[in-house]
């Protein structure tokens, strides 16, 4: 249902935003030395790119790519263990209910050991007192969950939040003069024609015998290229913040079910809350199945 949140096409474009960042401090240091050239024959440069702050950014980008992929590989774990321990509960749950108990009776009079999550042997800590207690389990698990959730959304905002007004300033520098003596060329047609640079990720190699209007033209499409990277980094950060928040909407909507059983709480009534997570367990499920392909290719 939320495929289009979490395709493919998302994680390239926050992986090739990551990738020119971190690969651009080997410009940045050409640019510097060709703008320390053209100051030093008397031009009035224009402010050159923030090297310095890129290089923090290219730094912190990789960092939020890194935590992008342990919360996706952590959660193409979790989730699927959980919601299937969670969904074998509920059905020894249902059937035990189906057993004939008298409908006044306590959710906490049903033995805890019947249920194989207590004894498959997966169970940790002390042994469950009742149902109650095997509730908590799922929740505690559902919550960790939740929290990678969370920590998964915190990286894609830090990816591009942090560098968004930093990137934008970049692009927006290379398309200003170059200096205040001279004609209106910009920033990055003077790199590409006079000081023979180029721009990571570009296929493009500034040592090839390319004319200046050749150059010049580059230099446009480049510019282009920037503002479409930026843009669709952006909107797939936006896709996978969305993806992120109804996951964890789901998990909540589960987690509150759980929550709303007690020591009072009859079996029909239990029942009727138990199937009222059947929807939300079904989404959580099949976008976990989602983050699981995703984790894979993501480590290929």
């Amino acid at each position: 249902m939320f495929d289009y949140l979490l395709a493919e096409k998302n994680f390239v474009s926050i992986r090739q935003y990551k990738d020119f960042l971190n690969d651009l401090g080997p410009a940045l240091a050409q640019i510097q030395s060709f703008s320390d050239l053209i100051a030093r024959q008397g031009h009035q440069l224009l402010v050159p790119p923030d090297a310095r702050a890129l290089g923090f950014a290219a730094k912190d980008s990789l960092a939020s790519w890194q935590g992008i992929k342990a919360s996706i590989d952590a959660l193409g774990h979790a989730i699927p263990w959980v919601v299937q321990d969670l969904n074998v509960f509920l059905a020894e749950f249902a059937a035990i209910n189906d057993e004939g108990w008298d409908r006044r009776t306590s959710i906490v009079r049903i033995d805890p050991q019947r249920f194989s999550i207590v004894t498959s042997g997966n169970w940790t800590g002390s042994p469950p007192v009742d149902v109650l207690d095997i509730m908590q389990m799922f929740l505690f698990r559902l919550g960790m969950c939740e929290r990678t959730v969370e920590q998964l959304r915190t990286s894609v905002r830090t990816l591009t939040e942090n560098t968004h007004g930093l990137f934008l300033r970049f692009i927006e520098s290379l398309k200003l003069r170059l200096c205040s003596c001279d004609g209106p060329i910009s920033k990055i047609e003077a790199y590409y024609t006079l000081g023979r640079l180029g721009l990571p990720g570009m296929q493009y190699d500034p040592n090839d015998s390319y004319s200046e209007e050749q150059r010049r033209e580059l230099a446009k499409q480049h510019i282009v290229h920037l503002e479409t990277l930026h843009a669709q980094s952006t909107g797939s950060a936006n896709n996978l913040g969305d993806f992120c928040f109804r996951l964890m909407r789901f998990i909540e909507d589960a987690r509150r079910e759980l929550l709303s059983n007690h020591d009072l709480q009859t079996l029909p009534r239990a029942k009727l809350s138990m199937r009222m997570m059947d929807y939300s367990l079904t989404e959580v499920r099949e976008m976990s199945t989602q983050l699981t392909i995703m984790a894979r290719k993501l480590n290929a």
